[in-house]
């Protein structure tokens, strides 16, 4: 299927034959001068500045009331714009675009530092292509118990990417580089939008350019699940806005071409996956269940999509905390629930009894681990499993049903 605009933008091409690219990395902030600093670091650090290509380095203060100004002032050369008050994130970034002077435009968040090698090799990407107009590359997440490099290297796409964006985005802001010509067609960040501010502006970008990705760690993301990002996915405020932005998106995409009923199934499941994995990451157990319940209840067709079947038996288990009877009644009422959206529809009854059958297994090796040897709390999830689904059966269920321990 073709995924690009019916036509490429027109690109003014300036002969610089006397002069180097000149980048311009963005950098909103608010409060946290103690993070700041490591971020300009990082960037007055990368390989190539001043053979390769020049920068400028704009901060953006949304409002601060720490130390922040007196940081700054520190680096004489930093281009520095502070609001008197708090605007958010896209309007800092918007602020950002508006006082650019370079063809090329970087993002970094104030809690992000970039590898020294970051821009020397996707500015090389930009400078070979006209075409291209945002190039990413893979970050380091960095949580408070654990560390991998996202995306991963088969999820990293190039090209035209308005349809493959709607159901997977693998592009961080602060691994990218945008052609800045590319806001004139896309506009600028939508400032109304409580979150997936960063996401919407991906996909009105990808309607006119083609994306490249680069493969290698760029930039250490620092994961930071609380505050205001808490406070918008408890809300309801994520999901909602997420919404909107695939709307719109699936509208623009419509208005070009058509987009199949099967199309529109995926992008609603992959809404559905993030938002389940944003409460999931929060430790919002009971909210994620609820969400994933009232999901499938509202689209059963969703039992049968791999990724959610497998969220959806981590959700019901973990309803069993304390494996007290009143917490294994909440398993058996979230799985009542899931039988009764695929009522009347052999394929997703099916599907209904795998998601029970792994269920009351992840049930039984949990019982089972309690002791040296299963009790009968255990053997009957086992049991209760292989009746739903005899593909549940396993060494670990074989074990707990003879009476073994799971050492």
């Amino acid at each position: 299927m073709y995924d690009g605009p019916p036509h490429a933008p027109g690109v003014l091409v300036v002969n610089r034959a006397d002069a180097l690219p000149l980048v311009s990395v963005v950098i909103p902030t608010r409060n946290r001068a103690e993070l700041l600093e490591a971020a300009l670091l990082s960037v007055m650090a990368q390989e190539g500045i001043g053979t390769e290509f020049d920068i400028e380095i704009l901060v953006i203060d949304d409002g601060s009331t720490d130390r922040t100004p007196d940081l700054v002032r520190g680096y004489p050369d930093v281009h520095y714009y502070r609001g008197e008050e708090s605007r958010g994130t896209s309007a800092a970034r918007n602020r950002g675009v508006a006082e650019a002077r370079g063809q090329y435009v970087a993002f970094l968040d104030d809690d992000d530092t970039w590898l020294p090698w970051k821009l020397r090799r996707q500015i090389a990407v930009l400078e070979r292509d006209e075409q291209i107009g945002l190039v990413y590359g893979q970050e380091i997440k960095r949580g408070d118990e654990s560390v991998t490099v996202w995306p991963d290297l088969r999820d990293g796409r190039t090209g035209w990417m308005q349809r493959s964006l709607l159901t997977s985005c693998p592009v961080n802001t602060s691994s990218t580089v945008v052609r800045r010509v590319a806001f004139d067609h896309a506009g600028l960040f939508d400032e109304s939008l409580p979150s997936w501010e960063d996401y919407d502006m991906w996909l009105r970008i990808a309607c006119h350019w083609r994306f490249a990705f680069v493969p290698g760690p760029a930039v250490i993301y620092r994961v930071a699940y609380s505050g205001r990002f808490l406070r918008c996915v408890a809300a309801g405020e994520s999901e909602h806005a997420l919404r909107a932005v695939t709307d719109a998106a699936l509208a623009r995409l419509e208005a070009r071409e058509s987009v199949s009923p099967e199309f529109r199934q995926r992008v609603e499941a992959a809404v559905v996956t993030r938002i389940a994995g944003q409460l999931s990451m929060l430790g919002l157990a009971d909210a994620q269940r609820q969400f994933l319940l009232e999901s499938v209840r509202r689209a059963p067709w969703l039992i049968l999509v791999r990724d959610l079947r497998w969220m959806l038996s981590v959700s019901a288990a973990s309803a069993a905390g304390s494996n007290t009877r009143e917490d294994l009644d909440r398993v058996a009422e979230f799985c009542a629930g899931i039988k009764k959206a695929a009522a009347g529809d052999p394929r997703l009854w099916l599907g209904a009894r795998r998601i029970e059958a792994e269920v009351w297994k992840r049930m039984a090796v949990t019982l089972a681990a309690k002791g040296d040897r299963p009790g009968s709390d255990a053997r009957r999830a086992a049991v209760h499993a292989l009746s739903q689904h005899p593909g549940a059966a396993g060494r670990s269920l074989l074990r707990i049903l003879v009476g073994l321990g799971m050492s």
